[in-house]
């Protein structure tokens, strides 16, 4: 009896020892499992983190690439065209330059927008009172041009006093007085509502800030599936240019003047592509050579310019799974200048 109670206390040990055998070993595959998904965890972290760092390095070379695209373009000639380097530069991917990725440079003329500050008068250093040595639309040009662009079927505009509305409410927005337009909106107005705000009485610095102005929606501003967006169609860095005609979209230099046409914007829109035409480009009158052109349509020559200075840049990467971009806002006053004025990161 004695015996058999001593072999079955040996086997209560041996059942409790391997009990405990099996609990340290589901407690070490437990811990090693943790720690197995720990080091994934970190190796992912890693390699993302060397991704992230390597499309900023990517997205800040683009960027690089277009200042001193840029600004070689200057010192080659004083005219901009869409025939030029900087207009083609998104074509190349720069696949040579990573082993893994690819980026997209991509370079866009606001001089060749709606000037919105043109609103209001500006004086310039160097300028008088007038502006007679300015070029660009004067005050009373810029509102009919703007009027012209809101009519013209492209945006979310329900009719003309909305779009008067718009344009005097602009107005009241960028002049420094308190006194208000037929149709617009000065400080009082701003100050009844909900969230009151008081209006800029300056210039306009970004382009979302119109979104703040009486009669501006985001619809009319960036567009819907049906219609285009207003901020497709205009410069807000630019005080007092000339449109450059070069570069305009085709509905800028249809509202250049009432009689131009769909038509006759696309004519020279296919003129100026053509690379024997480059030559004539340099010249702010070279739209009355264009065979088709109407012979009786003399544009204002001081709406117009064949020079750039404020330029929108998108540089966009992807490095194996992983993408980034910055969007970059340039201004080359001359050939020595050329200086980032926004810049965001996507």
């Amino acid at each position: 009896m004695a015996e058999a109670q001593k072999m079955l206390l040996v086997h209560n040990h041996r059942g409790m020892a391997l009990l405990l055998v099996l609990a340290v070993v589901s407690l070490l595959s437990v811990v090693i499992i943790q720690f197995n998904k720990s080091m994934r965890l970190s190796l992912t972290e890693s390699v993302h983190y060397q991704d992230r760092q390597m499309l900023r390095s990517m997205t800040d070379s683009g960027i690089d690439i277009a200042v001193a695209v840029l600004h070689t373009d200057r010192l080659l000639d004083e005219y901009d065209t869409l025939l030029e380097n900087w207009a083609i530069l998104e074509a190349d991917p720069f696949t040579d330059m990573f082993a893994n990725g690819e980026m997209q440079v991509t370079i866009t003329d606001l001089s060749g927008r709606f000037p919105i500050n043109s609103l209001v008068s500006v004086v310039q250093e160097g300028q008088n009172q007038q502006g007679s040595e300015v070029e660009g639309p004067t005050p009373e040009q810029g509102r009919e041009l703007l009027f012209r662009l809101l009519t013209s079927g492209d945006f979310a505009i329900e009719d003309d006093a909305q779009a008067r509305e718009i344009v005097d409410s602009l107005v009241d927005w960028l002049d420094s007085d308190d006194e208000e337009s037929t149709y617009g909106a000065e400080s009082s107005y701003y100050q009844s509502l909900e969230k009151p705000y008081l209006p800029r009485n300056g210039k306009c610095i970004y382009t979302d800030e119109l979104l703040l102005v009486k009669g501006v929606s985001k619809e009319l501003l960036y567009g819907t599936d049906e219609k285009k967006g207003l901020s497709e169609y205009i410069n807000v860095f630019s005080e007092k240019n000339g449109i450059n005609i070069n570069t305009a979209p085709p509905l800028i230099i249809q509202i250049l003047d009432d009689r131009i046409s769909i038509e006759d914007s696309e004519l020279l829109d296919e003129f100026r592509r053509d690379e024997n035409s480059a030559e004539a480009l340099q010249n702010k009158d070279w739209y009355r050579a264009v065979s088709g052109w109407p012979g009786d349509i003399v544009i204002d020559e001081k709406l117009l310019s064949v020079t750039s200075n404020y330029f929108l840049v998108s540089a966009q990467a992807r490095y194996r799974q992983s993408r980034a971009g910055i969007t970059a806002v340039l201004e080359r006053p001359d050939a020595e200048k050329l200086k980032i004025l926004y810049q965001r990161v996507n």
